[in-house]
């Protein structure tokens, strides 16, 4: 499945969408970041969490903080591991799936964790190394 592939399924194209991306391995918060702005989303991405809260978060950004209020997103593409300790892409998928207009997406290169998102109730997960090389990172 290509990256415009992926995006239709998702209705990533249709008209520009708030995202929120949490991974903790650089080159691909950035890749996902850019390729998801190619599309003309805005994307807030951050390393992981370093507070967690039912309805908003502390991200941890490249350079600072970033405060996150989850209504303010239409789709989460979550690693399971992340930085800040606080929680992992299963547990934020749990609090994330609470809010209607927001649709996860899980990418983890482990198997076990895409599975423990998609028991969280992510709409969908993939393994990265597929993911990032349909991206063209």
């Amino acid at each position: 499945m290509s990256d415009i592939q992926l995006f239709e399924s998702l209705g990533l194209t249709k008209e520009p969408k708030r995202v929120l991306v949490v991974e903790d391995f650089r080159p691909a918060l950035f890749g996902v970041t850019k390729r998801l702005e190619e599309y003309g989303h805005s994307v807030t991405p951050v390393l992981g969490i370093s507070m967690l809260q039912p309805t908003k978060a502390t991200g941890i950004g490249i350079d600072r903080p970033i405060p996150l209020q989850f209504a303010d997103f239409n789709y989460a593409f979550l690693d399971y591991y992340f930085l800040g300790g606080i929680t992992n892409g299963g547990k934020l998928t749990e609090v994330l799936v609470s809010f209607p207009q927001l649709s996860v997406i899980g990418m983890s290169s482990s198997g076990n964790a895409n599975a423990e998102m998609e028991r969280a109730g992510a709409r969908l997960v993939m393994r990265k190394p597929l993911l990032l090389a349909e991206l063209h990172l």
